[in-house]
Formats: structure tokens, C-alpha cells, sequence
């Protein structure tokens, strides 16, 4: 339930974030989860903090510093009223409420074994227990769709379940570093190529791509760190069973969750 919860505050902080703010800007905010994440992990599941993981914090921070445009920092003789300052809010509440589910998932799948399909299915029962009652604190009243509006619901729910199914089938079948610099590299991409095709009414600001090159160069550094302390590790570890890598197959549980192992998905050589 609780991953259900904190999943239902991203969505919500995120449709709330693209009401103030462009839909690249606020995706490009949210790419600080990765950075929520490591200091939750720290926080509540004693994971060490390694200096590539600090760096990326710093670079995040610049990132958002330079898609806000503080005053102090940057000069404008537009005269904003979209109450942009909300809007960064909304956007990094995502963030932080994103990292608590993923953590929260991870917990699940490394500790608990439970399979992927029932932590999906927990939090579909969650959102449909919540939603009654954010309607009930926004408030809001329940309204009928009309035909097309169903489709666009419909076509948004396809869509977010097909990115689900190919976000844990490519993270069960890649090296965690590797997807995790196509996805986050691909995101913002995605979403300044949709903002220029439906909606080039925005405004797309030059430090908005300046803070997502740094946000993404901060996640690059957490990425090489990564491999390289699992590489360091796979020497001292010595050899392991197969003479070399573990399949996909020894790295899933008989329940669909990974296996204990590191990072990369080596195996750790067991005391002898």
C-alpha cells in the first residue's frame, strides 16, 4: 500500500507540475529522482553514499537552479505570471514521492521477493482507493467523460502500462547501468520533441537544455561510478559459476524478482 500511495503523489504532483510549467521543463525537473532515491536508500536502508553519488546531487542542484531562473541568478524582461516557483515545487514533489516508490520496490524485490506482477497490481488498487479521496480534498467534483475524452483516458492508461511492462522487461534483461542512461537520457528527449510537435506555443528557454545536460552529466558520473566498483568487485570476487557472467536466468528467482547480487547482476561468490 504504501508503494501505491507514494506512486499516486507522483502522478498527482506531476499532472499538477505541467499546469505551471512547460511539459520539457517539468519532465527535466523530475530526472532528480535518481538523486531522492540515493539519499532515501541512505537514509532508511543504510546504503553507502559514494563521492560520484555526491557529485551528482551537486550537478542536480545546478540543473534545477539554472530551469527555476532565480532572480538573484538570471536576468529576464519577460515578466512571468505562471507562478513558475509552484510549479518547481510540484515538479521536484514528484521527484522525491517517485524515489520513495522506487525504493519501496526495490525493498520488495530484493528482501521480500514479491513479484513484480503483485507490486503493479497493489498499486492499481491503491489509486483506485486514493483517487476518491484527493477528489474529496482538492475538491473536486466527479464529472462523466464525454466519448473522446474516454479515448484519451484509455489510450493514456495503454500507454502507461505498456511503459510500465517495457521499463521491467528491459530492467530484467539489461545491465541496471545501461538502462538506466538510456531511460533517463531518453525522457527529456522525448519530451522536448512532444512539446515542439503539440504544443509549440510553450516557450523552450536555453538554460532549460543547459540544466538538463547537467542533470544528465550528474547521472552519467553516478552511472561510471557504479560500474566500476562492480567491476572492482567482480576482480576480487575471483571467478564465478559458468566461467564468467550469470545469465538472466540466475539473476531472476523462481518468482520473477532478481536474485541476491550486486548491481551489475554478478553473482556474488559465496564463503567456501
Amino acid at each position: 500500500m504504501p508503494r501505491g500511495i507514494f506512486g499516486f503523489l507522483g502522478i498527482v504532483f506531476g499532472f499538477l507540475s505541467i499546469e505551471y510549467l512547460s511539459l520539457a521543463e517539468s519532465q527535466v525537473l523530475k530526472q532528480v529522482t535518481p538523486v531522492f532515491a540515493a539519499t532515501y536508500a541512505g537514509i532508511f536502508l543504510k546504503e553507502p553514499w559514494y563521492c560520484t553519488e555526491f557529485l551528482s546531487a551537486l550537478c542536480a542542484l545546478v540543473g534545477v537552479i539554472f530551469i527555476a531562473r532565480p532572480a538573484p541568478f538570471f536576468v529576464t524582461d519577460v515578466v512571468d505570471t505562471s507562478n513558475r516557483p509552484l510549479g518547481i515545487t510540484f515538479a521536484l514533489l514528484s521527484a522525491a514521492c517517485a524515489a520513495a516508490a522506487y525504493v519501496i520496490i526495490r525493498v520488495l524485490g530484493t528482501k521480500v521477493k514479491v513479484d513484480w506482477p503483485v507490486v503493479m497490481l497493489y498499486q492499481t488498487l491503491a489509486l483506485v482507493i486514493v483517487s476518491p479521496l484527493g477528489m474529496l480534498v482538492a475538491p473536486q467534483q466527479l464529472v462523466w467523460l464525454t466519448p473522446k475524452q474516454m479515448s484519451l483516458a484509455l489510450l493514456f492508461g495503454l500507454l502507461s502500462f505498456g511503459s510500465q511492462a517495457a521499463m521491467t522487461y528491459g530492467m530484467q534483461r539489461e545491465k541496471s547501468a545501461t538502462a538506466t542512461v538510456v531511460g533517463k537520457a531518453l525522457d527529456p528527449i522525448c519530451c522536448f520533441l512532444l512539446q515542439i510537435i503539440f504544443q509549440p506555443g510553450d516557450p523552450l528557454f536555453w538554460s532549460t537544455f543547459v540544466g538538463c545536460a547537467i542533470i544528465l552529466g550528474g547521472l552519467v558520473l553516478t552511472v561510471v561510478g557504479k560500474v566500476m566498483r562492480s567491476d572492482a568487485t567482480e576482480v576480487k570476487s575471483g571467478p564465478i559459476s559458468r566461467g564468467g557472467r550469470v545469465t538472466v536466468a540466475d539473476t531472476i528467482g523462481s518468482n520473477g524478482t532478481p536474485s541476491q547480487s550486486d548491481d551489475m547482476g554478478y553473482k556474488k561468490l559465496e564463503d567456501t
